[in-house]
């Protein structure tokens, strides 16, 4: 029987394609609001780059049989936000005072500690739970916590939920998050094993509608139930 292969070296090649994105389009950016590229347009491209190069390592450790495409494709997003962010901290200051704008400031500055953090939970999630299928056995309990988390800025009052007219925050203090951030997580873990435990049945017509075929409404209904409730909230 053929083993299946790692692919390290393919998700490795992509990853370092987009970082190379990152940096091309980080100079892009300096050059659009300074009128030259600084000479620390690298910085935070750099820090992004060694964040996800250690995820890599990670990954090719821990869990070496993974998808390739998914983290190239992350840090491609989140190295474009990183860069977005710096063009907006460098667009609230006057045109003579962004050539020495400080790197280690700003919006973008802060992404990349909030990166930083997330690729850290990631590599101990990794490393702590070393068979994911264990985490079916909490599906429906991460089901509801994602209709709770989506639900709880419109019931909170919106001194504790309100940023620039939309309801979807939750301050604590000087922290503030969007919980459907983490709702998206929790829902996609349940969808991911609903799906995968119903598969066969899903696949069974009862009813034509318009030429399609659709499943049972008892088999299909839990998964359409979640998703509309998240939708109206």
């Amino acid at each position: 029987m053929p083993r299946t292969p790692k692919r390290r070296n393919g998700e490795l090649l992509l990853l370092l394609i987009s970082l190379v994105a990152i940096f091309a389009f980080s100079a892009a950016a300096e050059a659009g609001a300074v009128q030259q590229v600084t000479g620390d347009f690298w910085v935070l491209p750099a820090m992004v780059s060694v964040v996800f190069l250690a995820a890599h390592v990670v990954i090719r450790v821990v869990a070496p049989y993974a998808d390739p495409a998914i983290l190239p494709c992350v840090a491609l997003l989140n190295g474009l936000g990183v860069v977005f962010l710096r063009r907006l901290d460098l667009g609230e200051v006057k045109l003579s005072e962004r050539i020495d704008y400080p790197v280690f400031s700003g919006w973008s500055f802060k992404q990349v500690l909030w990166t930083l953090i997330a690729v850290g939970l990631f590599s101990a999630l990794l490393i702590l739970v070393r068979d994911h299928k264990s985490i079916s056995r909490y599906a429906y309990s991460l089901g509801l916590l994602g209709v709770v988390l989506v639900a709880l800025p419109a019931i909170l009052p919106s001194s504790l939920s309100e940023v620039n007219g939309a309801k979807l925050w939750v301050k604590l203090g000087p922290v503030s998050f969007q919980p459907g951030e983490f709702a998206k997580v929790a829902l996609l873990c349940f969808f991911a094993y609903y799906l995968v435990r119903k598969r066969e049945v899903l696949s069974l017509a009862s009813r034509r509608f318009m030429g399609i075929d659709f499943p049972r409404g008892r088999d299909l209904g839990p998964v359409l139930a979640v998703w509309m409730f998240s939708m109206l909230v």
